[in-house]
Protein backbone atom coordinates (compact mmCIF):
# COMPACT_ATOMS: atom_id res chain seq x y z
CA UNK A 1 0.00 0.00 0.00
CA UNK A 2 2.09 2.70 -1.06
CA UNK A 3 0.95 6.38 -0.17
CA UNK A 4 3.94 9.25 -1.35
CA UNK A 5 3.00 13.20 0.42
CA UNK A 6 2.83 16.06 -2.08
CA UNK A 7 4.45 19.63 -0.57
CA UNK A 8 2.05 21.86 -2.34
CA UNK A 9 2.06 24.72 -0.52
CA UNK A 10 4.83 27.66 -0.83
CA UNK A 11 3.31 28.61 3.22
CA UNK A 12 3.96 25.45 4.52
CA UNK A 13 7.51 25.45 2.92
CA UNK A 14 8.19 28.66 4.51
CA UNK A 15 6.73 27.45 8.20
CA UNK A 16 9.47 24.26 7.86
CA UNK A 17 12.25 26.55 6.79
CA UNK A 18 11.63 29.42 9.14
CA UNK A 19 13.24 26.66 12.31
CA UNK A 20 16.12 25.01 12.19
CA UNK A 21 15.72 21.10 14.40
CA UNK A 22 18.46 19.79 16.64
CA UNK A 23 19.00 17.00 14.50
CA UNK A 24 21.47 16.84 12.16
CA UNK A 25 21.18 14.76 9.06
CA UNK A 26 23.42 12.63 7.05
CA UNK A 27 23.04 10.74 3.96
CA UNK A 28 22.41 8.00 5.42
CA UNK A 29 18.93 9.73 7.07
CA UNK A 30 18.53 10.94 3.05
CA UNK A 31 18.63 7.26 2.03
CA UNK A 32 15.96 6.20 4.80
CA UNK A 33 14.04 9.14 4.50
CA UNK A 34 13.39 9.81 0.85
CA UNK A 35 11.33 8.30 -1.77
CA UNK A 36 13.11 8.29 -4.53
CA UNK A 37 12.43 7.08 -8.23
CA UNK A 38 14.19 3.57 -6.72
CA UNK A 39 11.33 3.37 -3.96
CA UNK A 40 8.79 5.25 -5.89
CA UNK A 41 8.99 2.55 -8.77
CA UNK A 42 7.32 -0.23 -6.33
CA UNK A 43 5.07 -1.08 -4.34
CA UNK A 44 5.00 -3.96 -1.93
CA UNK A 45 2.53 -6.80 -1.52
CA UNK A 46 3.15 -8.81 1.05
CA UNK A 47 6.51 -10.02 3.21
CA UNK A 48 7.38 -13.37 4.16
CA UNK A 49 10.14 -12.96 6.67
CA UNK A 50 12.19 -16.15 7.68
CA UNK A 51 14.11 -15.61 10.67
CA UNK A 52 16.67 -18.07 13.29
CA UNK A 53 17.90 -17.12 16.32
CA UNK A 54 20.68 -19.74 17.30
CA UNK A 55 21.42 -17.78 20.57
CA UNK A 56 19.17 -17.21 22.68
CA UNK A 57 20.33 -15.79 25.81
CA UNK A 58 23.19 -14.47 27.17
CA UNK A 59 25.70 -15.08 29.65
CA UNK A 60 27.97 -12.64 30.84
CA UNK A 61 30.63 -14.14 27.63
CA UNK A 62 28.14 -13.78 24.88
CA UNK A 63 28.40 -10.76 22.99
CA UNK A 64 26.93 -11.74 19.48
CA UNK A 65 23.50 -12.57 18.87
CA UNK A 66 23.55 -13.81 15.50
CA UNK A 67 20.72 -14.25 12.79
CA UNK A 68 20.34 -16.21 9.78
CA UNK A 69 17.11 -15.30 7.19
CA UNK A 70 15.52 -14.71 4.35
CA UNK A 71 12.94 -12.59 3.53
CA UNK A 72 10.66 -12.82 0.43
CA UNK A 73 8.98 -9.74 -1.21
CA UNK A 74 6.09 -9.36 -3.27
CA UNK A 75 5.84 -6.33 -4.99
CA UNK A 76 3.66 -4.67 -8.00
CA UNK A 77 5.18 -2.51 -10.40
CA UNK A 78 4.33 1.17 -10.45
CA UNK A 79 6.74 2.52 -12.94
CA UNK A 80 8.59 0.62 -15.26
CA UNK A 81 12.64 -0.24 -13.38
CA UNK A 82 15.55 -2.20 -13.61
CA UNK A 83 17.06 -1.51 -10.18
CA UNK A 84 14.97 -1.00 -7.17
CA UNK A 85 15.98 0.30 -3.59
CA UNK A 86 15.65 -1.88 -0.25
CA UNK A 87 17.19 -1.03 2.96
CA UNK A 88 19.12 -3.23 5.23
CA UNK A 89 21.86 -2.36 8.11
CA UNK A 90 25.10 -2.49 6.91
CA UNK A 91 26.30 -4.70 9.73
CA UNK A 92 24.18 -7.22 8.07
CA UNK A 93 25.36 -8.88 5.06
CA UNK A 94 23.62 -9.94 2.47
CA UNK A 95 23.93 -13.44 0.93
CA UNK A 96 22.51 -13.41 -2.11
CA UNK A 97 18.79 -11.88 -3.43
CA UNK A 98 17.63 -14.93 -6.24
CA UNK A 99 14.09 -14.22 -8.80
CA UNK A 100 12.57 -16.73 -9.87
CA UNK A 101 15.71 -19.09 -8.91
CA UNK A 102 18.08 -16.64 -10.99
CA UNK A 103 20.78 -14.53 -8.82
CA UNK A 104 20.04 -10.66 -9.21
CA UNK A 105 22.98 -8.45 -9.22
CA UNK A 106 23.00 -6.33 -5.90
CA UNK A 107 25.03 -3.40 -4.64
CA UNK A 108 25.26 -0.83 -1.61
CA UNK A 109 25.27 2.40 -0.48
CA UNK A 110 25.64 2.65 3.32
CA UNK A 111 22.17 0.67 4.54
CA UNK A 112 20.65 1.27 1.41
CA UNK A 113 20.91 -2.24 -1.16
CA UNK A 114 19.89 -2.01 -5.00
CA UNK A 115 18.77 -4.92 -6.73
CA UNK A 116 19.17 -4.87 -10.72
CA UNK A 117 16.36 -7.20 -12.96
CA UNK A 118 17.88 -8.90 -16.11
CA UNK A 119 14.93 -7.95 -17.76
CA UNK A 120 12.56 -4.32 -17.43
CA UNK A 121 9.60 -4.59 -14.77
CA UNK A 122 6.77 -3.00 -16.07
CA UNK A 123 4.35 -0.82 -14.40
CA UNK A 124 1.39 -2.61 -13.25
CA UNK A 125 3.77 -6.08 -13.45
CA UNK A 126 3.60 -8.46 -10.46
CA UNK A 127 7.06 -9.67 -9.36
CA UNK A 128 8.83 -11.14 -6.04
CA UNK A 129 12.02 -11.96 -5.14
CA UNK A 130 13.66 -13.17 -2.05
CA UNK A 131 17.01 -11.21 0.00
CA UNK A 132 19.14 -14.14 1.85
CA UNK A 133 21.00 -12.22 4.58
CA UNK A 134 23.07 -12.99 7.86
CA UNK A 135 24.78 -10.86 11.17
CA UNK A 136 24.68 -10.24 14.64
CA UNK A 137 21.48 -8.12 15.72
CA UNK A 138 22.15 -4.75 17.27
CA UNK A 139 21.43 -4.88 21.11
CA UNK A 140 19.31 -1.36 22.16
CA UNK A 141 21.45 0.25 25.19
CA UNK A 142 17.99 1.57 26.03
CA UNK A 143 14.86 0.33 24.49
CA UNK A 144 12.40 0.84 23.11
CA UNK A 145 14.36 4.76 22.77
CA UNK A 146 17.27 3.85 20.96
CA UNK A 147 16.16 0.89 19.21
CA UNK A 148 17.71 -2.76 18.72
CA UNK A 149 16.88 -6.07 20.54
CA UNK A 150 17.01 -7.03 23.96
CA UNK A 151 18.36 -10.26 24.80
CA UNK A 152 17.77 -10.96 28.33
CA UNK A 153 17.05 -13.30 31.10
CA UNK A 154 13.88 -13.16 33.11
CA UNK A 155 13.87 -13.94 36.60
CA UNK A 156 13.89 -17.84 36.57
CA UNK A 157 16.85 -17.35 33.81
CA UNK A 158 15.00 -18.13 31.38
CA UNK A 159 15.87 -16.62 27.90
CA UNK A 160 13.36 -13.31 27.19
CA UNK A 161 14.20 -11.69 23.69
CA UNK A 162 12.37 -8.98 22.11
CA UNK A 163 12.79 -5.92 19.85
CA UNK A 164 11.84 -2.30 19.44
CA UNK A 165 12.82 -0.34 16.11
CA UNK A 166 10.54 2.70 15.67
CA UNK A 167 12.86 5.29 13.88
CA UNK A 168 15.72 3.11 14.50
CA UNK A 169 14.08 0.80 11.44
CA UNK A 170 13.02 -2.18 10.95
CA UNK A 171 15.67 -2.58 8.42
CA UNK A 172 18.11 -3.27 11.59
CA UNK A 173 17.33 -6.97 11.43
CA UNK A 174 15.40 -8.12 8.48
CA UNK A 175 15.63 -6.11 4.44
CA UNK A 176 12.44 -4.75 3.38
CA UNK A 177 11.26 -1.34 1.93
CA UNK A 178 12.19 0.93 5.24
CA UNK A 179 9.38 3.72 5.05
CA UNK A 180 6.27 4.82 6.66
CA UNK A 181 4.49 5.26 3.04
CA UNK A 182 4.23 1.99 2.14
CA UNK A 183 3.30 -0.99 4.06
CA UNK A 184 2.33 -4.08 2.69
CA UNK A 185 -1.21 -4.23 1.25
CA UNK A 186 -1.94 -8.14 2.33
CA UNK A 187 0.59 -8.12 5.24
CA UNK A 188 3.19 -10.19 6.78
CA UNK A 189 3.87 -13.94 7.54
CA UNK A 190 6.63 -14.23 9.73
CA UNK A 191 8.62 -17.57 10.41
CA UNK A 192 10.25 -17.12 13.90
CA UNK A 193 12.74 -20.34 14.17
CA UNK A 194 14.67 -21.09 17.29
CA UNK A 195 16.49 -24.24 18.91
CA UNK A 196 14.65 -27.41 19.35
CA UNK A 197 13.81 -28.15 22.76
CA UNK A 198 14.29 -24.88 24.38
CA UNK A 199 10.83 -24.94 26.10
CA UNK A 200 10.17 -21.64 25.09
CA UNK A 201 7.57 -19.76 22.50
CA UNK A 202 8.53 -17.26 19.94
CA UNK A 203 5.33 -14.64 19.21
CA UNK A 204 5.05 -12.46 16.22
CA UNK A 205 2.23 -10.30 15.45
CA UNK A 206 -1.16 -11.53 14.12
CA UNK A 207 -2.43 -15.18 14.28
CA UNK A 208 -0.45 -18.10 15.17
CA UNK A 209 -0.79 -20.53 11.92
CA UNK A 210 1.90 -23.21 12.29
CA UNK A 211 4.26 -24.81 14.73
CA UNK A 212 6.71 -27.39 13.51
CA UNK A 213 9.96 -29.12 14.63
CA UNK A 214 13.04 -30.65 12.87
CA UNK A 215 15.57 -31.96 13.48
CA UNK A 216 17.43 -28.72 15.23
CA UNK A 217 14.85 -25.95 14.87
CA UNK A 218 11.34 -24.95 16.18
CA UNK A 219 9.38 -23.17 13.64
CA UNK A 220 6.53 -20.39 14.99
CA UNK A 221 4.28 -18.97 11.93
CA UNK A 222 2.61 -15.93 12.44
CA UNK A 223 0.73 -14.01 10.05
CA UNK A 224 -0.94 -10.84 9.46
CA UNK A 225 -3.38 -10.16 7.19
CA UNK A 226 -3.69 -6.74 7.43
CA UNK A 227 -0.97 -3.78 6.06
CA UNK A 228 0.97 -2.45 8.60
CA UNK A 229 3.99 -0.24 9.27
CA UNK A 230 7.20 -2.41 8.70
CA UNK A 231 8.74 -1.18 12.47
CA UNK A 232 5.68 -3.14 14.22
CA UNK A 233 6.55 -6.27 12.60
CA UNK A 234 8.09 -7.99 16.32
CA UNK A 235 9.51 -11.37 17.29
CA UNK A 236 9.33 -12.26 21.36
CA UNK A 237 10.65 -15.10 22.43
CA UNK A 238 10.42 -16.06 25.80
CA UNK A 239 8.71 -18.60 28.56
CA UNK A 240 5.17 -17.60 28.05
CA UNK A 241 2.17 -19.04 28.81
CA UNK A 242 -1.02 -18.08 27.06
CA UNK A 243 -4.65 -17.15 28.13
CA UNK A 244 -7.64 -15.32 26.83
CA UNK A 245 -10.41 -12.98 27.56
CA UNK A 246 -13.68 -12.22 26.01
CA UNK A 247 -14.95 -9.10 24.79
CA UNK A 248 -17.63 -8.46 22.40
CA UNK A 249 -17.08 -5.93 20.29
CA UNK A 250 -18.76 -2.61 18.32
CA UNK A 251 -20.00 -4.95 15.96
CA UNK A 252 -21.59 -7.56 18.36
CA UNK A 253 -19.35 -10.32 17.34
CA UNK A 254 -17.89 -11.98 20.25
CA UNK A 255 -13.88 -11.98 20.03
CA UNK A 256 -10.97 -13.31 21.94
CA UNK A 257 -8.31 -10.89 23.36
CA UNK A 258 -5.14 -12.96 23.82
CA UNK A 259 -2.38 -12.82 25.99
CA UNK A 260 1.21 -13.80 26.21
CA UNK A 261 3.06 -14.05 29.58
CA UNK A 262 5.82 -14.71 31.80
CA UNK A 263 5.01 -18.38 33.25
CA UNK A 264 5.32 -17.20 36.46
CA UNK A 265 3.22 -14.16 35.95
CA UNK A 266 0.03 -15.47 34.55
CA UNK A 267 -1.92 -15.35 37.37
CA UNK A 268 -1.28 -11.70 37.91
CA UNK A 269 -1.86 -11.31 34.47
CA UNK A 270 -5.25 -12.17 34.60
CA UNK A 271 -6.38 -10.00 37.37
CA UNK A 272 -4.20 -7.11 35.97
CA UNK A 273 -5.68 -7.29 32.32
CA UNK A 274 -9.13 -7.06 32.95
CA UNK A 275 -8.83 -3.26 32.17
CA UNK A 276 -8.50 -4.46 28.64
CA UNK A 277 -11.77 -4.59 27.38
CA UNK A 278 -13.59 -1.45 29.51
CA UNK A 279 -10.58 0.27 27.15
CA UNK A 280 -11.26 -1.53 23.98
CA UNK A 281 -14.96 -0.77 24.23
CA UNK A 282 -14.27 3.30 25.12
CA UNK A 283 -12.62 3.34 21.93
CA UNK A 284 -14.42 1.52 19.91
CA UNK A 285 -17.62 3.71 21.00
CA UNK A 286 -15.75 7.04 20.15
CA UNK A 287 -12.94 6.57 17.57
CA UNK A 288 -14.73 3.54 15.85
CA UNK A 289 -14.14 -0.09 15.21
CA UNK A 290 -10.85 -1.72 16.03
CA UNK A 291 -9.49 -2.18 12.58
CA UNK A 292 -7.31 -5.95 13.18
CA UNK A 293 -9.76 -7.98 14.94
CA UNK A 294 -8.76 -10.37 11.50
CA UNK A 295 -5.23 -10.74 13.20
CA UNK A 296 -6.80 -10.38 16.72
CA UNK A 297 -5.54 -8.42 19.41
CA UNK A 298 -2.84 -9.46 22.19
CA UNK A 299 -0.50 -8.11 24.82
CA UNK A 300 2.81 -9.44 24.71
CA UNK A 301 5.00 -9.45 27.97
CA UNK A 302 8.49 -7.81 27.00
CA UNK A 303 12.01 -7.18 28.33
CA UNK A 304 11.38 -3.47 27.93
CA UNK A 305 8.56 -0.78 28.62
CA UNK A 306 6.02 -0.88 25.53
CA UNK A 307 5.31 -0.77 21.70
CA UNK A 308 2.68 -0.49 19.62
CA UNK A 309 3.89 -3.54 17.47
CA UNK A 310 0.34 -4.13 15.70
CA UNK A 311 -1.98 -6.96 17.07
CA UNK A 312 1.14 -8.00 19.45
CA UNK A 313 1.24 -4.56 21.72
CA UNK A 314 4.49 -4.88 23.85
CA UNK A 315 4.05 -5.01 27.14
CA UNK A 316 6.44 -4.28 29.94
CA UNK A 317 5.42 -2.27 33.13
CA UNK A 318 5.52 -4.97 35.10
CA UNK A 319 1.52 -4.79 36.27
CA UNK A 320 1.56 -1.45 37.48
CA UNK A 321 -1.51 0.99 37.74
CA UNK A 322 -0.67 4.93 38.10
CA UNK A 323 -2.15 6.93 40.38
CA UNK A 324 -4.92 7.23 37.98
CA UNK A 325 -5.73 3.86 38.40
CA UNK A 326 -4.81 2.57 35.05
CA UNK A 327 -1.99 0.90 33.40
CA UNK A 328 -0.22 3.38 30.87
CA UNK A 329 1.57 1.52 28.49
CA UNK A 330 -1.79 -0.78 28.05
CA UNK A 331 -3.98 2.33 27.15
CA UNK A 332 -1.83 4.24 25.47
CA UNK A 333 0.12 1.31 23.43
CA UNK A 334 -3.45 0.22 22.64
CA UNK A 335 -4.58 3.25 21.39
CA UNK A 336 -1.75 3.09 18.60
CA UNK A 337 -3.83 0.51 17.26
CA UNK A 338 -6.00 3.20 16.18
CA UNK A 339 -3.67 6.05 15.88
CA UNK A 340 -0.73 4.69 14.53
CA UNK A 341 -1.23 1.41 13.08
CA UNK A 342 -4.82 2.41 11.70
CA UNK A 343 -4.26 5.55 10.60
CA UNK A 344 -0.96 5.98 9.32
CA UNK A 345 1.57 8.53 8.94
CA UNK A 346 4.19 8.55 5.25
CA UNK A 347 6.68 10.27 6.66
CA UNK A 348 8.38 10.61 10.48
CA UNK A 349 7.67 14.54 10.04
CA UNK A 350 4.40 13.40 11.17
CA UNK A 351 4.57 11.49 13.97
CA UNK A 352 2.43 14.04 15.60
CA UNK A 353 -0.66 12.56 14.29
CA UNK A 354 0.45 9.18 15.64
CA UNK A 355 1.20 10.75 19.39
CA UNK A 356 -1.16 13.47 19.77
CA UNK A 357 -4.08 11.63 19.34
CA UNK A 358 -2.92 8.22 21.37
CA UNK A 359 -1.85 10.74 24.18
CA UNK A 360 -5.32 12.55 24.28
CA UNK A 361 -6.84 9.02 23.91
CA UNK A 362 -5.07 8.91 27.40
CA UNK A 363 -7.16 11.09 28.64
CA UNK A 364 -10.73 10.26 26.95
CA UNK A 365 -10.14 6.78 28.79
CA UNK A 366 -10.38 8.49 31.85
CA UNK A 367 -13.53 10.14 30.83
CA UNK A 368 -15.16 7.08 29.98
CA UNK A 369 -14.05 5.43 33.34
CA UNK A 370 -13.91 8.42 36.10
CA UNK A 371 -14.99 11.79 35.18
CA UNK A 372 -14.00 14.88 33.39
CA UNK A 373 -12.95 16.43 36.10
CA UNK A 374 -10.22 13.51 36.45
CA UNK A 375 -9.30 13.26 33.20
CA UNK A 376 -8.45 16.95 33.13
CA UNK A 377 -6.00 17.23 36.06
CA UNK A 378 -4.21 13.96 34.28
CA UNK A 379 -4.55 15.95 31.38
CA UNK A 380 -2.63 19.40 33.38
CA UNK A 381 -0.36 17.51 34.67
CA UNK A 382 1.00 16.41 30.77
CA UNK A 383 1.04 19.87 30.33
CA UNK A 384 4.39 20.02 32.28
CA UNK A 385 5.88 18.69 30.44
CA UNK A 386 5.21 20.39 26.73
CA UNK A 387 9.29 22.05 25.94
CA UNK A 388 8.41 24.49 23.18
CA UNK A 389 11.89 24.01 21.76
CA UNK A 390 10.74 23.15 17.52
CA UNK A 391 7.55 23.07 15.50
CA UNK A 392 5.44 19.52 15.82
CA UNK A 393 5.90 18.55 12.20
CA UNK A 394 9.78 17.73 11.39
CA UNK A 395 11.50 17.99 8.01
CA UNK A 396 10.46 15.96 4.83
CA UNK A 397 12.44 13.00 3.38
CA UNK A 398 15.11 12.41 6.34
CA UNK A 399 15.30 10.05 8.96
CA UNK A 400 13.76 12.54 11.49
CA UNK A 401 13.75 11.92 14.71
CA UNK A 402 12.11 14.26 17.60
CA UNK A 403 14.62 15.29 20.05
CA UNK A 404 11.06 15.92 22.46
CA UNK A 405 7.98 15.02 23.66
CA UNK A 406 5.77 17.54 21.96
CA UNK A 407 4.19 15.73 19.74
CA UNK A 408 2.70 13.76 22.49
CA UNK A 409 2.20 16.31 24.52
CA UNK A 410 1.56 19.04 22.72
CA UNK A 411 -0.28 17.17 19.93
CA UNK A 412 -2.48 16.17 22.57
CA UNK A 413 -3.38 19.80 24.12
CA UNK A 414 -3.89 20.65 20.84
CA UNK A 415 -6.96 18.34 20.50
CA UNK A 416 -7.93 19.73 23.51
CA UNK A 417 -7.92 22.92 22.94
CA UNK A 418 -10.04 22.71 19.59
CA UNK A 419 -12.28 20.35 21.72
CA UNK A 420 -12.96 23.59 24.06
CA UNK A 421 -12.96 26.40 21.35
CA UNK A 422 -15.77 24.27 19.60
CA UNK A 423 -17.46 24.07 23.24
CA UNK A 424 -19.60 21.36 21.90
CA UNK A 425 -18.38 17.65 23.08
CA UNK A 426 -21.10 15.90 20.85
CA UNK A 427 -19.59 18.04 17.93
CA UNK A 428 -15.94 17.06 18.77
CA UNK A 429 -16.06 13.59 18.86
CA UNK A 430 -18.41 13.56 16.15
CA UNK A 431 -15.62 15.02 14.15
CA UNK A 432 -13.04 12.67 15.69
CA UNK A 433 -14.63 9.60 14.66
CA UNK A 434 -15.25 10.61 11.44
CA UNK A 435 -11.72 11.50 11.59
CA UNK A 436 -10.79 7.72 12.31
CA UNK A 437 -13.14 6.66 10.04
CA UNK A 438 -12.21 8.31 7.00
CA UNK A 439 -8.77 7.58 7.15
CA UNK A 440 -9.52 4.05 8.18
CA UNK A 441 -6.60 1.46 7.31
CA UNK A 442 -5.15 4.03 5.40
CA UNK A 443 -1.72 6.18 5.38
CA UNK A 444 -2.04 9.66 4.98
CA UNK A 445 -0.12 13.24 6.34
CA UNK A 446 -0.65 16.59 8.11
CA UNK A 447 -2.12 17.90 5.23
CA UNK A 448 -4.74 15.58 4.89
CA UNK A 449 -5.28 15.27 8.45
CA UNK A 450 -5.65 19.31 8.67
CA UNK A 451 -7.61 19.55 5.30
CA UNK A 452 -10.00 16.83 6.83
CA UNK A 453 -10.62 19.16 10.35
CA UNK A 454 -10.55 22.77 8.07
CA UNK A 455 -14.17 21.01 6.75
CA UNK A 456 -15.30 19.70 9.73
CA UNK A 457 -14.74 23.05 11.79
CA UNK A 458 -14.26 25.73 8.97
CA UNK A 459 -11.72 27.16 7.18
CA UNK A 460 -11.25 30.47 9.88
CA UNK A 461 -9.63 27.82 12.06
CA UNK A 462 -6.61 27.30 9.70
CA UNK A 463 -4.35 29.69 11.08
CA UNK A 464 -4.92 28.34 14.72
CA UNK A 465 -3.98 24.71 13.62
CA UNK A 466 -1.27 25.94 11.48
CA UNK A 467 0.79 27.81 14.93
CA UNK A 468 0.05 25.06 17.08
CA UNK A 469 2.02 22.81 14.19
CA UNK A 470 4.19 24.76 12.84
CA UNK A 471 5.54 27.15 14.91
CA UNK A 472 7.65 26.23 18.59
CA UNK A 473 5.69 28.98 20.67
CA UNK A 474 2.20 28.92 21.88
CA UNK A 475 -0.28 31.72 20.90
CA UNK A 476 -0.61 34.79 23.22
CA UNK A 477 -3.54 35.95 24.92
CA UNK A 478 -2.66 39.21 26.54
CA UNK A 479 -5.13 40.81 29.48
CA UNK A 480 -4.93 44.46 30.49
CA UNK A 481 -6.52 45.95 33.30
CA UNK A 482 -7.80 49.98 32.91
CA UNK A 483 -8.97 51.49 36.13
CA UNK A 484 -8.98 50.59 39.50
CA UNK A 485 -11.74 48.71 42.26
CA UNK A 486 -15.23 48.59 40.78
CA UNK A 487 -15.10 50.96 38.27
CA UNK A 488 -12.13 48.33 36.79
CA UNK A 489 -12.18 46.54 33.18
CA UNK A 490 -10.14 44.13 31.81
CA UNK A 491 -9.41 44.07 28.24
CA UNK A 492 -7.84 41.03 25.91
CA UNK A 493 -6.58 40.42 22.54
CA UNK A 494 -4.34 37.57 20.63
CA UNK A 495 -0.40 38.63 20.18
CA UNK A 496 2.26 36.73 18.15
CA UNK A 497 -0.23 35.32 15.78
CA UNK A 498 -1.27 35.65 12.17
CA UNK A 499 -3.72 38.44 11.82
CA UNK A 500 -6.55 36.38 11.01
CA UNK A 501 -5.84 34.25 13.84
CA UNK A 502 -9.64 32.56 14.72
CA UNK A 503 -9.92 30.77 18.16
CA UNK A 504 -12.84 31.28 19.96
CA UNK A 505 -12.41 30.74 23.53
CA UNK A 506 -15.51 30.21 26.41
CA UNK A 507 -14.56 31.33 29.79
CA UNK A 508 -16.69 31.93 32.50
CA UNK A 509 -19.87 30.47 30.50
CA UNK A 510 -18.80 33.82 28.20
CA UNK A 511 -18.40 33.45 24.26
CA UNK A 512 -15.41 35.59 23.68
CA UNK A 513 -13.34 35.98 19.93
CA UNK A 514 -10.49 37.30 20.62
CA UNK A 515 -8.39 38.78 17.65
CA UNK A 516 -5.34 41.16 17.33
CA UNK A 517 -7.51 44.71 19.07
CA UNK A 518 -8.15 45.25 22.33
CA UNK A 519 -11.54 43.94 23.58
CA UNK A 520 -13.69 44.63 26.76
CA UNK A 521 -14.44 41.33 28.13
CA UNK A 522 -17.34 41.76 30.24
CA UNK A 523 -16.74 40.36 33.39
CA UNK A 524 -13.97 40.40 36.18
CA UNK A 525 -10.16 38.33 34.97
CA UNK A 526 -10.77 36.18 38.16
CA UNK A 527 -9.78 33.13 39.31
CA UNK A 528 -12.32 31.36 37.70
CA UNK A 529 -11.43 32.58 34.34
CA UNK A 530 -7.81 31.98 34.68
CA UNK A 531 -8.84 28.26 35.60
CA UNK A 532 -10.78 28.26 32.54
CA UNK A 533 -7.75 29.39 30.43
CA UNK A 534 -5.71 27.15 32.29
CA UNK A 535 -7.40 23.43 31.86
CA UNK A 536 -9.06 24.18 28.35
CA UNK A 537 -7.03 25.80 26.26
CA UNK A 538 -2.99 25.79 25.24
CA UNK A 539 -2.41 29.56 25.47
CA UNK A 540 0.77 31.48 26.64
CA UNK A 541 -1.42 34.29 29.06
CA UNK A 542 0.58 37.55 29.49
CA UNK A 543 -0.73 40.38 31.61
CA UNK A 544 0.23 43.78 31.57
CA UNK A 545 -0.12 46.67 33.87
CA UNK A 546 -2.72 49.44 34.25
CA UNK A 547 -3.87 51.06 31.45
CA UNK A 548 -3.29 54.70 32.38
Amino acid sequence: MTKYKVIGSGLLFCLLTNFSFAQTFTRADSLRGEITSLRACFDVLKYEIDVKFATLAGSNEVTNYPIAGAVNILALGVQDFEWLQVDLFAHLQIDSVVSNGQLLTHKRDLNAVYIKFPLVKKAGEQFSFKVYYHGDVIIAKRAPWDGGFVFTTDSLKNPWIGVACEGFGASSWWPCKDHLSDEPDSGVVLNIQIPKNSGLMAVGNGKLTNRSTNERWEKFTWEVKNPINTYNVSVNIGDYRQFSHSYTSSNGEAQKLDYYVLAYRLEQAKAHFEQVAPMLGCFERLFGPYAFWEDGYKLVETPYWGMEHQSAVAYGNNYRNNKWGFDFIIIHESAHEWWGNSVSVADHADMWIHEGFTTYAETIYLECVSDRATAYRYLLEQRKRIALRQPMVGPYDVNFTDADTDVYFKGAWMLHTMRNSLYDDSLFFSHLKACYQHFYKQVTNTQEILAFWLLQMGEAYRPAWEHYLHKPQLPVLAWQKQGKGKAAKWYYRYEEVAENFHLPLTLSGKRIQPNARWQLFEDDFDATVQADLNQNYLLEIKVYGLLK
